[in-house]
């Protein structure tokens, strides 16, 4: 679509019957590879400063397989053209040889000069003509993709903000967007340069343009590589959407240059420069980096530094596509050699530090994140059974974090445990969070870290079910509305049409069942009194629930009808048919919507939540199984009670001895001797720990009694520690750099365990203060 906007109003800039009749005459001079398509190819004259939007007709869906349409933009003579794309998102290719949105800036419709595009993203270009010719290109087999631009005629003046700054200046920095997260903005970082070897056709390190001619990079990243296959990439943001800002250029390189004493084993002296055999061109978007003078002094020591690549962005993760920098501190090398023996530190080495800048955060009883300062707390929680036989978990600190190795966390736990007097042998249980960073080395733990909550959006669900009507309708008026973007009204449009499908409210009833379900559960996991043997009979419920979903399509196809008032599933593309071979019989099934919904999308959704809530519900399963027969030992043969405690003596040797299993064979005739009272049933660990104490024979059966402490205290969730982190944004202030530890753990302390403080008398305390601090008369 070709379709202007003056901030009033939008109007349709197609073909008028004129210049159809000119498209006529177009089609029979131009080759047959540009024959003007009326639904696809675009011609306009552009009315200076005004916005012209330029998108797949089937914006914001996806263009289909084959696609070939073009849209030329002319202006007036002396007024240059700027498009704007804030939306690309294209299959990725190799020198885009594939899907690819090709711009020419002279007008080229034959696109001889074009700049060729694909991936995600967005750019900004200005023209050096007052035409611009835009191409999108798919290939027969191709995913589909989709983007929206503006196209913009502007004076020649008004685009000298382009010109490129002094060669003389360094370091400036260039951003107008935010993308998000640790990655920077595009063209951030005007000196950020990238190698590229040839052979692997891909970025093997990063490097500083320090001169128009000359790349400071890493001696070690020219070891068994030609200069012959070296590039240097500048300008350039997302390296695997081929050149995807104006100012992205490759430079081949003619001479490197490593340090004299550079050392491959210690990595000593580890620089080169590299000159390209041209000299790069600089604008706002790529220059030379400032470079400190060399008669100074200057010690970098508690400095913060920006260190920029496209590396790994967490340890043994993917690599970024796009370009990403984290802030580090320069640490002084003498502690650094300290805490790096096994490497050489010199005087011509620079060393960082920054804590929370890895992903390994985790340790016993603990959680982590970073404060108004920057710096990573861990909370430290612990769960123990009352003198009532309840579980309880207790607040104990905040931890500053001395680093994410396990053999930093586990000196930090040790040294709390011994400062409170607390053996660890004597803990029987230990919860993380941070579930992706550790289930590769304790994947037993995972469920413990990952419960359900985790993966809940309820409520987003429970609106789109109860409000589904009302929302639809705000769709459509939102895409009827003049006054909103053209963009905003095509988005409007397109979910107010999915939403009217059978197929959409299918899965919003279905999803509704699946999540309340599933958010109650969370909520109950999250109660810091339940036991292992609860949670792991909510989970096997919840597993068995989700499994009776199975039969239960038809159910959901008549409330969805219900819901959307439509009867009927979408009518069916056109699907394409794999070529066969010259005696391969056709045995491709074709599948009608109602049986493809069920089978591809409603089974599969099933069969996948089935699949992970019996992931989690197994890593309770062995564990709770050792314990297990105590809650049923009423019912159960002699010789099984005194087998199953066997397996509980081999496991926990140091806290039960072997008169356990004579305790259980008596106690399962006690309870039987009282089993005329019905009001004593048992069903879990903690009824029956609250009959031992009812009962005041806790002394009887002890074994017994410390077997179901160490089964209650055994955490089941995370859920304390991420309510500590909710007190912690309360507790700190706007003056938290200036709070002292022991402070903030003390106001912590008092707001998180505030049921106990209410229980505390407070009166000595006052008057020995008021007694202290009174201003007494004589």
């Amino acid at each position: 679509m070709f379709v202007s906007h003056d901030g009033r109003h939008e109007k349709q800039g197609l073909l008028s019957h004129t210049a159809m009749a000119l498209a006529g005459v177009l089609n029979f001079l131009m080759p047959a590879s540009l024959t003007l398509n009326p639904n696809c190819d675009f011609r306009q004259d552009l009315i200076l400063g005004q916005e012209y939007y330029i998108y797949n007709t089937q914006y914001p869906g996806q263009y289909p397989p084959s696609t070939s349409c073009t849209w030329y933009g002319r202006s007036e003579p002396g007024t240059r053209i700027v498009l704007a794309c804030e939306d690309i998102a294209l299959p990725s290719s190799t020198n885009c040889n594939g899907d690819k949105l090709a711009i020419s800036l002279s007008g080229d419709l034959n696109f001889a000069d074009a700049r060729n595009y694909c991936g995600k993203g967005t750019l900004s270009l200005v023209t050096n003509t007052n035409s611009i010719a835009v191409g999108l290109f798919s290939t027969w087999n191709s995913v589909g993709g989709r983007y929206i631009c503006t196209m913009t005629a502007i004076r020649d003046a008004e685009s000298s903000t382009t010109q490129s700054p002094q060669i003389c200046d360094c370091g400036w920095r260039q951003g107008t967007r935010i993308v998000g997260g640790n990655e920077t903005l595009v063209n951030e970082y005007p000196s950020m340069a990238g190698l590229v070897d040839s052979n692997v056709r891909d970025v093997i390190c990063g490097g500083s343009i320090i001169s128009d001619r000359y790349v400071l990079t890493a001696a070690h990243c020219l070891l068994n590589v030609l200069i012959a296959n070296l590039g240097v990439l500048v300008g350039d943001h997302n390296i695997s959407a081929g050149y995807d800002t104006v100012a992205a250029a490759l430079y081949r390189v003619e001479r490197n240059i490593s340090h004299p004493n550079f050392n491959p084993r210690t990595q000593i002296n580890d620089i080169a420069i590299l000159r390209t055999t041209t000299r790069m061109v600089f604008s706002i978007y790529v220059g030379p980096a400032c470079l400190p003078f060399r008669y100074t002094a200057f010690d970098f020591t508690g400095q913060i530094v920006t260190a920029l690549g496209w590396g790994q962005l967490f340890f043994s993760g993917p690599r970024s596509d796009t370009l990403q920098k984290v802030d580090l501190m320069v640490t002084p090398n003498d502690v650094c050699a300290a805490e790096n023996s096994d490497s050489i530190i010199t005087a011509n080495q620079v060393c960082t530090f920054y804590p929370g800048k890895d992903a390994c955060q985790s340790d016993s009883g603990v959680d982590s994140t970073p404060d108004v300062t920057h710096t990573d707390q861990l909370t430290f929680i612990v769960r123990y059974c009352a003198d009532s036989g309840e579980p309880v978990e207790r607040f104990i600190s905040f931890l500053e974090n001395v680093g994410h190795k396990g053999e930093d966390m586990q000196t930090a736990v040790m040294q709390t445990l011994e400062k409170l007097t607390l053996n660890l042998a004597d803990c029987r249980g230990q919860s993380y969070d941070n579930a992706n960073n550790m289930s590769g080395i304790y994947s037993g733990l995972q469920a413990r870290i990952k419960s359900v909550n985790h993966l809940v959006k309820f409520d987003a669900v429970k609106a789109l079910k109860y409000g589904y009507q009302v929302i639809k309708d705000a769709l459509y008026k939102i895409s009827q509305n003049g006054e909103e973007k053209m963009q905003v009204r095509c988005q409007a449009d397109a979910l107010a049409k999915k939403k009217s499908t059978l197929e959409f409210a299918i899965l919003v009833v279905f999803w509704y069942d699946i999540l309340e379900r599933a958010d109650q559960v969370s909520k109950s996991l999250q109660n810091s009194s339940i036991g292992l043997d609860t949670c792991l009979s909510l989970y096997i419920s919840l597993r068995k629930y989700y499994e009776c979903l199975r039969e239960k399509f038809n159910f959901y196809e008549k409330e969805a009808q219900l819901l959307s008032k439509e009867l009927n599933y979408k009518e069916d593309v056109r699907t394409r048919k794999r070529k066969l071979a010259l005696e391969e019989a056709d045995t491709e099934a074709l599948l009608t919507p109602q049986t493809r919904m069920r089978t591809q999308v409603f089974l599969k959704a099933v069969d996948h939540l089935v699949s992970e809530v019996n992931t989690r519900a197994e890593a309770y399963k062995d564990l709770s199984s050792t314990f297990s027969f105590l809650f049923s030992i009423a019912s159960l043969p002699d010789d099984v009670i005194v087998d199953k405690a066997r397996v509980l003596i081999d496991v926990y040797p140091n806290d039960v001895d072997e008169s356990l299993g004579n305790e259980c064979v008596q106690l399962k005739y006690f309870l039987n001797s009282i089993a005329e009272n019905k009001s004593d049933e048992i069903f879990n660990a903690r009824s029956l720990m609250a009959l031992l104490h009812k009962y005041k024979i806790t002394d009887t059966f002890c074994n017994v009694e410390v077997a179901l402490r160490m089964f209650l205290s055994l955490m089941i969730s995370n859920a304390s520690g991420e309510r500590s982190f909710s007190t912690l944004k309360r507790v700190k202030n706007y003056i938290r750099n200036s709070m002292v530890e022991d402070t903030l753990n003390s106001i912590s302390i008092l707001s998180i365990n505030s049921d106990m403080l209410l229980n505390l008398n407070f009166d000595d305390a006052i008057d020995d203060f008021a007694s202290k601090k009174s201003r007494k008369v004589l």
